[in-house]
C-alpha cells in the first residue's frame, strides 16, 4: 500500500477538524483532530462541521469515514449519537466508522 496521503482542513467558527485519505484508496476518509473551544461547546459548531465534512467526503466519492476516540468519554458517546459505530477496541481507544 502506498502511504502517500492528502488532507483537507475544515473550520467552522471555533471548531476545526481534518479529513485525511490515502491517495491509492480515496474511498476511505479518516477524521482527525476535531476541536471546539470550551466557550463554544454546545452551540452545534462541531455538528455542523461534521456535516460539512460528510458532504465533502460524498462529493469525493468516499464510502466510509473512520476515526479513533478515547473510550469512556463524552466524545465517544457524541460520535455514536451522530451516527458513527464502534468497530474495534484498541486498548483505551475505539475505532469508529460512518457509512456515507
Amino acid at each position: 500500500m502506498n502511504m502517500d496521503i492528502d488532507a483537507i482542513d475544515f473550520k467552522n467558527g471555533d471548531a476545526s477538524a481534518t479529513l485525511y485519505w490515502y491517495l491509492d484508496d480515496p474511498s476511505v476518509g479518516y477524521l482527525a483532530d476535531l476541536k471546539t473551544t470550551v466557550s463554544s461547546r454546545g452551540q452545534g459548531l462541531a455538528s455542523k462541521l461534521i456535516e460539512t465534512i460528510k458532504d465533502k467526503a460524498r462529493q469525493m466519492n468516499m464510502e466510509f469515514l473512520y476515526l479513533r476516540v478515547l473510550n469512556g468519554t463524552w466524545m465517544k458517546n457524541w460520535y455514536e449519537r451522530i451516527g458513527f459505530s464502534p468497530i474495534l477496541i484498541d486498548g483505551d481507544y475505539s475505532w469508529m466508522k460512518f457509512s456515507l
